[in-house]
């Protein structure tokens, strides 16, 4: 089981919810085993959402483009897997 702990304290790594939800997250990879994935959004924050995507989700279908509704593409580093 795969094991993905996001966090997003301005204090990284000395923030107490980050330090809680590590210890949390590292007690269930002790348990049940299997790769942690951690994210951190404050150091890498998602793409934000372009305004033509917005357009493209909320315009009648026959005006939707191919551009309007593809979102911002994630960056290689923001891989799940």
């Amino acid at each position: 089981m795969t094991i993905l702990l996001v966090t997003s304290s301005p204090r990284s790594s000395e923030g107490f919810s980050t330090r809680f939800a590590t210890e949390i997250a590292e007690g269930l990879k002790a348990r049940r085993g299997g790769p942690l994935v951690t994210r951190n959004l404050t150091t890498n924050p998602p793409p934000q959402i372009e305004q033509a995507y917005i357009q493209g989700r909320v315009a009648a279908p026959e005006a939707r483009t191919p551009s309007r509704l593809r979102p911002s593409p994630l960056p290689r580093n923001l891989s799940m897997r």
